[in-house]
């Protein structure tokens, strides 16, 4: 989508399963859409410090580990003032969202309070500029510091 309205950007796919990334080449290939694509863990990002102006996770924060550890290297291969987009599911307090919730947490799935993701990116250096919420989704727009 990015790439059908601006041009020049330089995208880097990342993902832990060989299945997804397999799929999005296939995608890219089907589109002719220049993307490299790469299999990696976020808890310990391949690239070099101050790499990216932005990035994307839309999502995939319900599934990691440690969001610590991740928002830590996200804002080590943000550039200053960089960007970082976030969407996730957070805590739901009603039901019967909370149910479903409580079982998909029994297969690792996490579902952490909007609150106690905005003090953590900003514990990691990424200022909230924006948010919106629409029942249980979070949309989160972040700046690194400069």
């Amino acid at each position: 989508h990015l790439l059908k309205h601006t041009t020049n950007l330089n995208i880097h796919a990342l993902d832990m399963s060989r299945i997804f990334l397999t799929e999005g080449v296939r995608t890219a290939q089907e589109e002719s859409l220049p993307i490299s694509f790469v299999e990696a863990d976020v808890h310990n990002l391949p690239y070099q410090d101050a790499s990216f102006d932005f990035i994307v996770s839309g999502g995939s924060l319900n599934e990691f580990k440690n969001t610590s550890q991740v928002f830590s290297e996200f804002s080590r291969v943000l550039k200053p003032k960089g960007k970082l987009w976030l969407m996730f599911l957070a805590e739901s307090s009603q039901l019967p969202d909370k149910w479903l919730q409580g079982l998909s947490k029994q297969g690792g799935i996490n579902f952490p309070s909007q609150q106690s993701v905005v003090d953590d990116l900003a514990a990691n250096g990424l200022k909230l500029s924006k948010h919106k919420r629409e029942r249980d989704i979070v949309f989160l727009l972040c700046e690194k510091s400069a």
